[in-house]
């Protein structure tokens, strides 16, 4: 069952309240008045919601229960240099599904597109569109946040505190899993992916000044949106909940309140 969408400020004690583009996507599901379905506030907690009102201008619900969601075992923090054409949108969407909570649209030295400010604006909300779209796919609770396109400095800055640095690099000597041979203490990784041709040495350099530990994952050379994937599916199955049986949503099962009802 998909998990809808709602502003914390639109919770009451025992009632909330949809924007219209929620209610719009309810109804595209072809709930009705009278249906129960899941709702995430975004944040810890999910709700049961029993719909009572269903228009174009908005829907409401009563209350039935709710779940505090625990947080997440490791926190991802993504920075993907910007592909060709429309491969971010397949990034964008599978980083969801595995669990990323952050990705970074970086323009770097080998970035083909170069987007103006209105381009660059039309390209994140298409990139949001799809993150929510997977989200409710997916029944994840938590979104994943798309920031804004910027540079590799911007997102070295936004990863200082990660407790795990890496950037894939294709020749590097160190693989993935060596150094996942000692998880103690990592709740957080920053993961820095570069476009097609790879970062420069430059950017390299820059990131382990940062540092951003070089790596790689294995024999083959993958491409640009497909390393990521690869990349965060270990990091998810070594120190996440990938691989987890009866996971019913990100974090795992949390503790249910019948909200008094």
């Amino acid at each position: 069952m998909p998990v809808f969408r709602v502003d914390p400020g639109n919770v009451r004690a025992r009632q909330l309240r949809f924007t219209a583009e929620e209610a719009g996507h309810i109804r595209a599901m072809r709930h009705k008045r009278g249906d129960v379905i899941r709702v995430s506030d975004g944040e810890f907690t999910e709700y049961e919601v029993e719909l009572t009102e269903l228009t174009h201008q908005g829907a409401a619900g009563r209350i039935r229960g709710r779940k505090e969601i625990p947080e997440d075992r490791v926190v991802i923090r993504l920075g993907q240099a910007v592909p060709k054409g429309e491969k971010l949108d397949g990034v964008v969407q599978k980083a969801v599904e595995l669990g990323v909570h952050f990705i970074h649209p970086i323009f770097a030295e080998r970035s083909v597109p170069r987007l103006d400010e209105r381009r660059a604006a039309d390209r994140l909300k298409r990139w949001r569109r799809v993150a929510e779209a997977a989200r409710k796919q997916c029944e994840r609770v938590r979104p994943m946040e798309v920031a804004a396109p910027g540079s590799l400095l911007s997102f070295l800055d936004e990863s200082e505190d990660a407790d795990l640095k890496v950037v894939l690099h294709e020749r590097s000597t160190v693989g993935l899993r060596k150094i996942l041979s000692d998880t103690r203490d990592i709740r957080s990784v920053a993961l820095l992916v570069g476009p097609e041709g790879g970062f420069s040495e430059t950017e390299v350099q820059t990131a382990r000044t940062a540092g951003f530990i070089p790596c790689g994952l294995g024999t083959r050379i993958l491409r640009t949106e497909t390393a990521p994937i690869a990349a965060i599916a270990i990091l998810e199955y070594v120190l996440g909940d990938l691989g987890e049986p009866g996971i019913e949503s990100a974090g795992g099962p949390g503790k249910e309140d019948p909200a008094g009802l």
